[in-house]
């Protein structure tokens, strides 16, 4: 049976992430659970091109928003699995190609954070996120 890892209170662990050609990580207490990506996913009419679609997940709808526009990613094909966030009482579910691993990553450590190349997306930075690819949309709608 695999030892479960066991990490210092210095830093939280973090689940590392791809999509495309870039890497985030993720404070694992904001990660519900990784689900694959199922072929049964619904687009949203009117939606940004960064909202994938809604899925089903154990009977619960799950919006699934695409990472690369996120991290400003090149992404070839479909993403494979889903890490689901806890955004308080809401999920929602962002598409990456795989984890690559659970760590503790300090931000400061040299040979990790260097070596990984990735952004920190936490719960505010993704919706720092959501909320500047909404304002840039209604901007390009508004000038349309």
């Amino acid at each position: 049976m695999a030892e479960k890892p066991q990490f210092s209170s210095a830093a939280s662990p973090l689940m590392v992430i791809r999509r495309g050609n870039r890497r985030a990580r993720i404070p694992i207490e904001q990660v519900e659970e990784v689900f694959e990506v199922s072929s049964g996913c619904s687009p949203v009419p009117g939606a940004p091109a960064w909202v994938v679609g809604l899925t089903s997940h154990h009977g619960q709808a799950v919006l699934l928003l695409e990472t690369a526009a996120f991290l400003g990613a090149t992404a070839e094909e479909s993403g494979r699995q889903a890490v689901l966030l806890k955004l308080g009482d809401d999920r929602l579910g962002l598409v990456v190609d795989r984890v690559e691993a659970v760590d503790q990553l300090a931000e400061d450590t040299e040979g990790h954070r260097g070596a990984f190349e990735s952004e920190l997306l936490d719960r505010n930075r993704l919706l720092a996120h959501i909320e500047e690819k909404l304002a840039s949309s209604v901007d390009l709608q508004a000038k349309a």
